[in-house]
């Protein structure tokens, strides 16, 4: 067990520069190319892997350490929503999300007032 989680450490850092690679190649590649050099865009890519390398290099080296997991976790864990909400947010008719949500919000829980804020995609 104790041979394990620093190999578990090692793939999770691995991971996080692997997406935050992908995050790059995705950047470069956008025709819009709304967020890719921006300051905030750069931010979002520096902050995750700097919780990743703090956290794969404390975990590795002292796996009981929780503090290094918790690190790694949020690195990971930041990176891989940032991608899928990325890719979600091209994806998704937001006026149809709109409507639908609201519609369901309204029949299920029946509240007296539905409001859904979205960001326009020029002012992430």
């Amino acid at each position: 067990m104790k041979t394990f989680r620093p190999a578990l450490a090692r793939v999770l850092t691995l991971l996080s520069l692997l997406l935050a690679a992908v995050t790059v190649v995705f950047g470069l590649l956008d025709p819009t190319g709304d967020s890719s050099g921006t300051f905030l865009g750069i931010l979002f890519l520096i902050i995750p892997l700097s919780f990743s390398g703090v956290g794969g290099l404390l975990a590795v080296r002292r796996p009981e350490n929780c503090i290094g997991w918790l690190c790694l976790a949020i690195g990971v864990l930041q990176r891989t929503l940032e991608a899928f909400s990325s890719r979600l947010r091209d994806e998704v008719a937001l006026g149809a999300l709109d409507v639908e949500l609201g519609r369901a919000v309204r029949e299920t829980l029946q509240p007296t007032h539905v409001s859904l804020w979205l960001v326009p995609p020029g002012r992430r």
